[in-house]
């Protein structure tokens, strides 16, 4: 069946009608998931290559503007005069330019100071720590080049956890080669550099301790309180002993075990504990890149009443408008249609963001008001909340919600938090009726509850700590709820987590 031409062109605007409007439609959620940064640097570049967008200039009131203050000219006689004065009193030069007084000099040095501690530092990297003490090594070509491949290799904690056979292949010589390299990157700083894990990184760290004592303070804990200066003299080989020997029985807090076969005191291996968790279990944790600042994106403010509300941060934004003026200047239809398309677009650009400062608005206006608890009690006060029924709160479909927190911060008077944190899935209570130490009609924030459970752990006794059944019982949830949340949050078990006497 052959359509006519009037069928065909109809058919073929409506197509590219629905290709325009979807168009506008992904140019949308592009702009309402962009972060603050991600806006302005997209605005930016949509201002560059559309002449029809402008920015309008802001202009002071007439009441805003500062006074002009008449200024009167000196004539040149009196300018002269001036001179003549000056040439023949030193006092103008003594007042205007004497030296600062001394508590005015300190005055500007502390600022200055302060100004050199505030100048954002460009921290360097373990790779870049770690090359530059190759130049006080005496290392042949090839040596060096295989220590320079280790420690770019290096994981962010400074493990070598790729094994040599990848960066060296399987030639033997290779190997040795690699090796020997290894053993080099070893004896950097930081201590426990290169290691293959935890246990390894520790081991480096007690033998060049026990080589250079002289090098090293002793083992310290900087929260202890300085009763004793010269610290807690450390036992290395017994340090040693433990993590050879009884790294399995550690992990398992098989503390009586270890007393058994050592022929230790409990006493005496708890204290090695402590020495053992004042080494750096992490090498690069000075070195880590540092995480880019984050910026929210809504404020929360709190009007006279005690109400809460959010406001949108549009700062170094400027304000985008519509130039139809171009269009009058077009001299074709060439240049017509381009002008129609660069206009159109601006208005589609402008209208998204719009959408995206209403959306934002409601979104955390509506979070707010649902969760105004949290602002006043903290993680423990959350409710449970998901981004289907807030769209059901605000008219909007799920995706749109999603979109619209993901990558979103609020200042709140409790900190900086991503959107995404005022969402929490519901627990269900356990089938018992027993106490809860949170309460609610039918369900519990997931956060409150981890936040519960990390207090009642905080609080236990530690030479009987609590089991996951009286935990469940305590918090009225499921025994199988306390073990997920217990993994999720890096607790261990009751046993590994009970104190021996």
């Amino acid at each position: 069946m052959q359509l006519g031409f009037g069928q065909q062109t109809s058919l073929t605007q409506t197509t590219a009608t629905q290709q325009l409007q979807q168009l506008r439609r992904i140019q949308m959620m592009t702009v309402l998931q962009c972060q603050h940064q991600e806006l302005q640097e997209y605005l930016e570049q949509e201002y560059e290559e559309n002449p029809c967008l402008e920015i309008r200039e802001k202009t002071l009131a007439p009441e805003d503007m500062p006074e002009r203050k008449e200024v009167r000219q000196d004539t040149e006689t009196e300018r002269f005069d001036r001179l003549d004065a000056m040439g023949e009193d030193y006092s103008y030069f003594q007042e205007e330019y004497s030296r600062p007084s001394r508590s005015a000099q300190e005055e500007m040095s502390e600022k200055h100071q302060d100004w050199l501690e505030n100048i954002p530092e460009n921290p360097q990297t373990l790779p870049e720590f770690l090359y530059d003490q190759l130049v006080l090594l005496s290392l042949s070509p090839e040596k060096k080049e295989a220590v320079e491949k280790i420690i770019f290799s290096l994981d962010a904690h400074g493990f070598m956890s790729t094994p040599l056979e990848d960066l060296f292949g399987l030639d033997p010589e290779q190997l040795k080669l690699g090796k020997s390299a290894l053993s080099v990157v070893q004896s950097l700083e930081p201590l426990g550099v290169g290691a293959r894990n935890l246990k390894d990184s520790l081991l480096i760290q007690i033998s060049a301790r026990m080589k250079h004592p002289e090098l090293y303070d002793t083992l310290k804990n900087p929260e202890e309180e300085d009763d004793n200066k010269e610290g807690e003299k450390p036992d290395y080989p017994a340090m040693q002993l433990l993590l050879t020997r009884y790294a399995r029985d550690l992990e398992s807090n098989s503390i009586p075990k270890i007393a058994r076969e050592s022929g230790m005191s409990v006493e005496k291996i708890y204290a090695l504990l402590r020495q053992l968790s004042r080494l750096n279990p992490n090498p690069g944790r000075d070195f880590s890149p540092r995480g880019a600042t984050v910026k929210p994106d809504l404020f929360c403010v709190q009007d006279e009443n005690g109400k809460w509300s959010v406001a949108l941060d549009e700062s170094g934004i400027p304000d985008y408008y519509l130039n139809t003026r171009w269009g009058k200047c077009c001299q074709n239809d060439q240049e017509r249609e381009f002008m129609h398309r660069k206009q159109n677009a601006a208005k589609w650009l402008l209208e998204a963001v719009q959408m995206r400062r209403e959306t934002l608005l409601a979104v955390g206006n509506a979070l707010i008001e649902i969760q105004a608890d949290f602002l006043e009690k903290g993680v423990k006060a959350l409710k449970p909340l998901t981004e289907k029924q807030l769209a059901e709160i605000v008219g909007k479909h799920p995706s749109t919600i999603s979109r619209a927190v993901r990558g979103k911060w609020i200042q709140t008077p409790r900190g900086l938090f991503p959107l995404t944190d005022f969402f929490s899935a519901s627990v269900a209570p356990s089938q018992t009726q027993a106490f809860s130490a949170i309460r609610d009609e039918e369900s519990a924030s997931r956060d409150a509850v981890q936040s519960q459970l990390l207090e009642l752990i905080a609080n236990e006794d530690k030479t009987q700590p609590l089991s996951d059944d009286q935990l469940a019982t305590m918090l009225n949830v499921a025994r199988t709820t306390i073990n997920k949340y217990r993994k999720e949050l890096s607790i261990p078990s009751s046993r590994q987590r009970r104190v021996y006497q």
